[in-house]
This record gives C-alpha cells, structure tokens and sequence, in this order.
C-alpha cells in the first residue's frame, strides 16, 4: 500500500518547522479517471435511514460526514471567539485557519464506522446489500457499533509521528455517541475485505479535499499531556454531529436517483454550508458581540450603583483590569457588599480579551432564577442582544425563558435513544445551554461536568473559554467540595478565569481552593484580615488582599434563645404595631407544622401567615417564590410586609435579596445561621415600627437530654458535631457583630479558633467528630470514584465511564450520576382523578390522557404539578410503578411517575399516600394495614 505524504509548516517559538503528516493511501492531489464510478460507489453508504427501506428515504454517510464538517467550521466561524480559537490553536499547535479546517475534518470523520458490513446490512437494506455484493464487497459476521470502527479506522489510516495523536483523535470523535470506545484496536472480523478499505479511504479522502486540507500547509499538532483538548474535541464532534442530524435543516439526501447516479458533492458542500449557517441561526448560536472598550466599574453599573462603588469592587475592578490570562478570585466578604456584581465586572473584562461569555452558578433554583432576572437586566442594558439560558431542571418552565425555536428529530439506526437524548439536550437546555454565551443555573449544571456520565465532554466543551461564577461555596459538603475541586483544576486547563463567592472559608479549605486551580504545589499565601480577595493564575504566586467592609452595613443583631412552645407569644409582641418576621426551621415536616400552629394561633391577631418550602408542585413553588421576593425583596414597600411572617426553610437563606425585620430560627451551623441572620434589616428602610426597630434573632432552643443538647430532626440534614460547636459559640455571645464577627465564628466552629468547651460535653464531641471525620471521608472517597480523572491523567480517554445517569433522579446509587451526597429522590406529578377520568385541575376541567405523547405546552403544564419526593418509603413505592407510556419518549419526562389525586387531594394509592394542600404542599401518610 502507498503511503501518500503531505508536507506543511508548523509554528513554534523558535520559528517554522517543516513537518509531514500521511494517511495511509493518500489524500488525492487529483482526480483520479475513476473518480466518477468511485464517486457513484461511495454514494451507496447511508449514514441515516428514516424508514429502514434503502433507497427510498436515506441520507449517504459521505452527506453526512459533510453536514458535521460544515457544522463544526461554522462553530468556529460564528461562535468562537478569540480565546477559545487561541486555545484551542494553542493546545495543538495549529495557526488558527488551519485549526478551523483540521477540527472540521476530525469531527465529520466520526461517522466513517458506518463505511462497514455490519452497519449497512441493517434495516431493509436487501437491494444495498446486494448491490455490494456483486461490486465485491464481503459481508463477514459480528457487530460492533459504528463509533468503535470509526475509532479503529482512524487510529489506523491517521499517522503522525507519535502514534498518540491518532489514538487520541480517534477515541475523541469515535466517542461521540456519549462513551469513549474502549478495545477498540481489537477490532479485525466485521472490517471487510480491501474493498471496504478503500472505500472509507476514498471517503476521508473526498472529505480532506472538500474541507481544505488536501495540499494545504498546516502545522503537524504535536503530543500534549494536557488531554483537555480531545474531551473538548470530543464535545465539538457530539454537538456538531447533534446539529448535523437535525432534520430541520439537514434532509435527507438519498433516493432511487441518488443511489444510482453520482451527486456533486462540491454542490452538496454549498449547500450544506448555508444549512449550517441557517441552523446555528435558528438554535440561537450566534457569535455574541464584544461589549466595546473597557469601563470602570462606576460606568458599567451606573444604573443600580446609588453612590460609588464599595472597596470590595473597587479592589476587584483592579484585579479585573491587571488580568491578562485565566485566574481564580476567592471573594470572601459579608452579606450585601455587592459581591455578584464584583464578580460579573470579572466576566466583563474577560469578554474584552474574548472571552467565551459567563455562566453564574448558584446552591438552588430559587436563587437561580432570581439571578437569572438580575443578569438579564444587567445584560439587556448593556449588550442589547443577547443569548441567556437558564439552567437547572426546571428550566423550560420559568416564564422568562424563551425556549429553543427547533427540537431535535435524529433518525437513524438508533433513532429510539438517539432522538430521546437529542430532545433532552435541546428541549431541556442542559448540555446545550452551557454552549449558549451566557448561563445562569444551579451548581449541579457545573458539576456534572466532572462526573462519569454519558457526553460529559459536551459540559466541558461548553464551559471552555467561559468566565465561570460559583456563588456560596462555603454551603458545600465533604462531597460537593470534592467535586468542585476536580472542577476548578478542569476549569482551569479549560482556559476558564473563576471567581468563588463566600461569606468567608475556614482557612484549609480556602487554600484547597486555590491549589486545585493552582496546582497542589502553589505555596500557602500570606494570611490577612477578613474581608479579603485571594487571586492566583496557573504557574504564579497566590495574592490576598484585605478589603474594607462597607461601614454603612454594619450591624449588631440582637440573639436570644426561645422556647419552641413560645413562637406565638413571641411573634404577637413583636409584630404588635407592625412589621414582618421569618421563621426558618430546618425541615419541611417542621415547617408545615410551624406554619399550621402560628396561622390557627396569630389569625386572631390579623397577622399573616405565609409557607415557603421545596415540597410544592413547581408551578405553585413558582407563585410563592414570586410573592415572596416581590413583598420580602428590596423594593418590597411597608404596606406589603406589615404584619406578615414567612415560615419557610433554607430555600431562603441563601442568595435570594430578601429582608425581614426580626427572626426566629432553629440552631444550624453556625456560618448558615451567620447567613440567615443576614437577612435581617438588609436594606435601608427608614424607620421601621417600633417592636423591630432592633434587628433581632430568636434560636429555637432544643430540648436537653442527659445535660446535652438534642437537635431532633436538624440531625437528619447537618452533622451533630457541627451543631453542638455551633451551639456552644452561640450561646457565648447576646449579639452578633455583622460582618465583624463573621471569621471569628466561623474559625471557632470549624478551624483552630479556641472554644470554650462545657464540662461534661467533650466525650460526645469527640464521638460525633469521629463520626463526622468518618461521613466526610466516605463522601470524599464516593465522589473520587464518580468523577473523571484529571486532565492531565494520560489515562483518561480510556478511564472506564460509569455512564452514570443524570437525568434519572431514581435511578440505583450506582448509576446515579449525584452532584450531592444525599438519599434517593423520585419525580412525580400531580393529577386529579375526577368522575373516572384523569384531569390536570381539581375540577375537572382539563382532561388529558397518560397514553398519548403530549405536545410542548401540555408538558410545560405536567410540570408544574410536578413534585421532586424524598420520603424513603414513597421512593421506592412510586419508583416501583411504571413510567405511563406516552410519557417513555419525552425528554422531560420519561423518568416521572404519576399520582392520581381525589378532588380533595389525597392520592389514591392503597398504600403510601400523599395529600397535597396549596398553601402547606404535600405531606405523607402512610395506611395502618
């Protein structure tokens, strides 16, 4: 066989260096006298069979290979912007032209498994089959699937000096169905005879040709540990490939006529090229402009800024305009010192040097949505248009949302899974919308990205060259911090300045931080004074600055311990003249409670009552959220709040904008205390009435058991040892200094700051630190077992993928692709079984049938009733029953369960139940039989 060679130049520090790359058989410099034969032959290979009958609907795989070629090229051309293209170019080598063309050329490539026997002899394919036959192709037995012969071809008929270059490039496009190919170079049987051979060479080879490498000059990239740039490879070739098999642009090609006579393919490029355009148009990918010249900070937030900017940003927009490569800022400062608007001046300057956009990550959908608002308007004055997506698993519901103009509609030999994950990944924004310039979504979104789970590397590719936001991360388990660990070091190889938004840090774990950007070598820095900004690029010492604290924001909060059995005394003395109070209790079950004695007991008393928890049907979470920002938020006026109390849980304590004027809480970890506590007289108000003219915190006082403190439910969602330390430095002081005794709990509870331990306490707190010590370092070492490895892990291509599912919340342990450490949860919706038939409304008024496959506005209506459960014994009852039929094709919800509800809302189940109330949400109950 003649091995054909291609001579270019490759640019490097010293210089160009001539380098050549081969194929084995050679990339055509001419056309060949037999192209035209060659030409009808090669249009015989369908890639796409819409009805399982060849010829009559197919598209040939050549047609296919082009699609994903132009679709990639259009990528770079029209959302690439400077820094991923200088990435990307970087990490292999290439002048940016010439990366464009190689990128288009790996990625369309990923199909030419198809080119093999075991593939076209599928579906109705007798005439196919037969033709080939006759022009001498064999057909051997054995199956392996498509990507894994893409993988072993390439791997072959690529040659680069070092063999890992072709391996690599190979295993990244041959990956594109969501798994890397593994034994894949053990492959021989089902590959054919030499007829096969050259037609897959004669297919790559028309390939090269269309998209321009054939005879160009482009430098050979070299071997790199880095692996970021095959996962992101690998990200570019699925997404491309999604794109390139929607129907709503890329028909298909293939008919009687086609199949017997040749196709001009040059034509057929054209084409393909508009289609792409048109496509990346209508998905909404369009290559966001760069926001002008450099403001000051005081200029970019002139709208919301009432006077000059705090230290804090101040101090940012410095660090912001020295940045010349990805870094990481740690942002450790108070409550309301405009921290998220320091960190979006961070994404700002990073769109100057072309960036990628932004993605804001945050604990929970509550406080994502109202960021989502917050940097819609921020963006809408200052881009003008722009491309928003919001990202968690409700996202197609929230009502500012505008949803994708096209579903996916993939049609070929694994249609069923193919079309189910194309229509998750454009229906629900998950995967796609990290591509989208700039996203607002929940923690999870990032860290899945991370995970052993089917196309991670279209996270990753997604978050490239994106400036990336990660608001509360002292919230973060053992588990959680592991994770986002493995995630700033990919962030980091990925091109991705970070900035890390906290209340404040225990100091060992502030330092992890920075060395998982950093690297594990990064020398501790200097400690300084609370509030402080901590910055440090890849291979440069770690900087720390102190900040002042806004000096108008410091208050003294008044702390007092109550006895549960006196809310109601409480509440009625000190809403007497006016005012508003929350009382956050620490689960659900408490909180319905809670709500149900002080509503019965404070009615009299013409105080309202209001419930705010995560167990509502979403659409009627959705309401009280709404409700609760607009007469709890900033703009929330004194008629609103006058006389109100929000009983809710921690769906309230971090990040959402709200303000109450006293508050009653359970004992929590410390730091979550400190934030709760935050919310208390947050905003300047005036002169609010009289009984809370102090800001004011009440702790339930838990019940005593043996001379210690028994916290009941609190310990089924934080570590006991945590609230006995946090119980004790609490009940130390009768005032807590906002923001000035921030560190100083915080390093009493969890660092090295002296506590004063009771007499008779200390055996429990070493038994519940040993047990502590024991939960944390089994989080630690489950969430080393899910995750991907590093990116410089030579192995990671060929690590093992648990394939872990993450759109499944039932799904076994084993499976479950969790971003958190916590028990098995189920998604069910809500109806009503009304006069026998089944009905969205108690009322019977709109009917719907589980059978049929529901369009896009009936879903978005399922789910609002839906409700995410995590009772253990309702898990496995309901996880037990099937998915109904006309819901096991839809993307958003072929992993929900139904339950039926009588018109007073008790489900009908005969033996877990449910009562779903709309003002205390949905309770459990369980039959005495």
């Amino acid at each position: 066989m003649s091995v054909k060679s291609l001579c270019y130049y490759a640019g490097n520090a010293t210089g160009h260096t001539l380098y050549s790359f081969t194929i084995k058989g050679g990339f055509p410099a001419h056309l060949r006298q037999s192209r035209d034969f060659a030409m009808n032959q090669m249009l015989l290979f369908w890639a796409k069979l819409g009805n399982d009958i060849w010829p009559l609907r197919y598209h040939p795989v050549i047609c296919h290979l082009i699609d994903v070629a132009v679709v990639t090229q259009e990528l770079w051309d029209a959302v690439f912007r400077t820094q991923i293209r200088k990435w990307l170019a970087g990490r292999l080598r290439l002048d940016e032209e010439s990366c464009s063309r190689w990128l288009a050329f790996w990625s369309g490539a990923h199909d030419i498994g198809k080119v093999a026997a075991c593939f076209q002899s599928q579906g109705k394919t007798e005439r196919l089959t037969s033709r080939l036959k006759v022009a001498g192709f064999d057909f051997p037995g054995g199956v392996r699937p498509h990507g894994d012969i893409s993988t072993k071809v390439l791997a072959e008929l690529l040659e680069f000096p070092d063999r890992r270059m072709a391996q690599n490039i190979a295993v990244a496009v041959g990956g594109h169905h969501g798994i890397f190919p593994t034994n894949w170079d053990e492959i021989c049987g089902v590959l054919g005879n030499d007829k096969w051979t050259a037609a897959r060479r004669e297919m790559l080879a028309e390939l090269a040709r269309l998209v321009g490498v054939t005879g160009q000059s482009p430098p050979e990239p070299n071997p790199t540990d880095d692996q970021s740039v095959w996962m992101c490879l690998a990200g570019l070739t699925s997404v491309a490939d999604w794109i390139g098999s929607n129907q709503e642009f890329f028909l298909p090609t293939g008919c009687p006529a086609v199949a017997d006579n040749s196709l001009n393919l040059d034509g057929y490029f054209a084409e393909a090229q508009d289609r792409a355009k048109q496509a990346l148009k209508g998905l909404g990918w369009l290559k966001h402009r760069n926001p002008g010249n450099t403001r000051s900070f005081q200029e970019l937030f002139a709208a919301i800024l009432s006077g000059d900017p705090r230290p804090l940003q101040r101090q940012m927009e410095a660090i912001a305009q020295q940045m010349t490569t990805p870094s990481l800022v740690v942002v450790e400062a108070p409550m309301g010192e405009g921290k998220t608007e320091a960190a979006w001046y961070v994404s700002n300057i990073w769109e100057q040097l072309g960036g990628q956009g932004a993605y804001v990550a945050l604990p929970t959908m509550a406080t994502s949505n109202q960021m989502f608002d917050r940097v819609d308007r921020f963006l809408e004055a200052n881009t003008g248009k722009k491309n928003l997506m919001l990202l968690h698993g409700k996202a197609a519901l929230n009502n500012k949302f505008e949803k994708l103009k096209y579903a996916a509609r993939v049609y070929d030999d694994e249609k069923h899974p193919s079309a189910v994950v194309a229509e998750e990944w454009f229906a629900a924004n998950k995967k796609h919308g990290l591509l989208a310039p700039y996203g607002v979504g929940t923690i999870d979104q990032a860290l899945l990205a991370v995970l052993q789970t089917k196309h991670v590397f279209v996270r990753l590719f997604g978050l490239a060259g994106k400036c990336v936001i990660l608001d509360e991360v002292h919230a973060y388990d053992a588990y959680m911090t592991t994770l986002m660990e493995r995630l700033l070091r990919w962030l980091a190889a990925l091109g991705c300045p970070v900035v890390l938004l906290s209340a404040t840090l225990p100091r060992d774990k502030r330092l992890k931080l920075l060395r998982a950007y950093a690297g594990s070598e990064l020398p501790e820095p200097e400690e300084v004074p609370y509030p402080r900004l901590s910055s440090v690029a890849i291979g440069q010492l770690a900087e720390v600055r102190h900040v002042e604290a806004d000096p108008s924001r410091t208050r003294a909060i008044k702390l007092d311990w109550k006895d549960e059995g006196n809310l109601v005394e409480t509440l009625r003395q000190a809403l007497a003249i006016g005012g508003c109070a929350a009382v956050i209790r620490n689960t659900v079950a408490l909180a319905q409670r809670t709500y149900l004695q002080l509503r019965d007991a404070l009615k009299a008393d013409n105080i309202d009552i209001e419930l705010f928890h995560a167990r509502f049907p979403f659409g009627r979470r959705r309401e009280i959220e709404d409700d609760v920002l607009k007469r709890f938020g900033k703009d929330g006026g004194p008629a609103e709040r006058n006389k109100r109390v929000l009983v809710a849980t921690q769906v309230v304590e971090q990040s959402l904008d709200l303000d109450f004027d006293v508050m009653i809480s359970d004992v929590a970890p410390v730091d979550l205390v400190l934030q709760r506590a935050g919310r208390l007289h947050r905003h300047a108000r005036g002169r609010r009435p009289m009984g809370v003219s102090d800001p004011r915190l009440w702790l339930i006082e838990p019940l005593i058991k043996d001379g210690l403190p028994d916290f009941g439910p609190s310990e089924w969602v934080y570590a006991r040892y945590v609230l006995l330390r946090s119980h004790i430095a609490l009940k130390a002081v009768q005032a807590i200094q906002l923001p000035d005794n921030l560190e100083h709990f915080v390093e009493q509870v969890y660092g090295t700051e002296p506590l004063t331990i009771p007499d008779g306490w200390q055996t429990t707190l070493d038994e519940s630190k040993r047990l502590l010590n024991e939960v944390q370092r089994s989080q630690r070492m489950k969430a080393k077992g899910l995750m991907i490895y590093r990116p410089d892990d030579e192995d990671l291509l060929r690590q093992p993928n648990a394939q872990l599912d993450e759109d499944n919340p039932e799904a076994a342990e084993k499976i479950r692709a969790a971003t958190r450490d916590t028990d098995p949860t189920i998604q069910v919706i809500l109806i009503y079984h009304i006069d026998g038939r089944d009905s969205l409304d108690n009322a019977g008024q709109e009917p719907f049938d589980d059978a049929e496959r529901p369009a896009l506005a009936r879903v978005r209506r399922l789910l609002d009733s839906e409700v995410t459960i995590n009772h253990q014994g309702c898990v496995a009852f309901y996880a037990s029953r099937p998915v109904p039929i006309g819901w096991r094709e839809s993307g958003l919800l072929r992993h929900h369960r139904l339950v039926r509800l009588d018109a007073s809302g008790v489900s009908l189940s005969t033996e877990y139940q449910l009562r779903y109330d709309r003002d205390i949400g949905v309770e459990f109950t369980r039959n005495a039989d």
